[in-house]
């Protein structure tokens, strides 16, 4: 039927661009180091056909976390239950989450000056 050829192109769609995510990702990061205005145009590129096939990126840096759009990686001395920091953000795709945004965690406890915590996962500390 017509719905089931539309849910498959649907999906089709979602795997690809999430497949395509990883590479926006990297190149984001080597802009904050580089910050070169050709990579910087096709950053803009890459968002805006991701714009166009319906995809948008969704905010979580002081946001309450939600298990159902964010994924915890770490958790930090911070307000309680809330984003402190952005490992990688997190997408939508239409209404559905295409990926959910990888997250670090507040615990509650209070953030001394001049002093960090370590990181519960090692791994991810070399990312953010």
């Amino acid at each position: 039927t017509a719905e089931q050829v539309k849910n498959m192109q649907d999906r089709a769609a979602e795997d690809l661009l999430a497949k395509i995510l990883p590479v926006i990702d990297d190149l984001e990061r080597a802009q904050e180091h580089l910050n070169d205005p050709g990579l910087a145009g096709i950053l803009k590129q890459f968002h805006l056909i991701l714009a166009g096939e319906g995809v948008s990126i969704f905010e979580s840096d002081g946001e309450e976390f939600d298990p159902r759009t964010m994924e915890c990686v770490d958790i930090r001395p911070g307000p309680k239950n809330i984003v402190v920091k952005t490992a990688s953000k997190g997408y939508l795709y239409g209404e559905n989450v295409l990926r959910h945004a990888h997250v670090v965690v507040g615990s509650g406890d209070e953030v001394s000056p001049g002093k960090s915590s370590p990181s519960v996962i090692p791994e991810v500390e070399e990312s953010l």
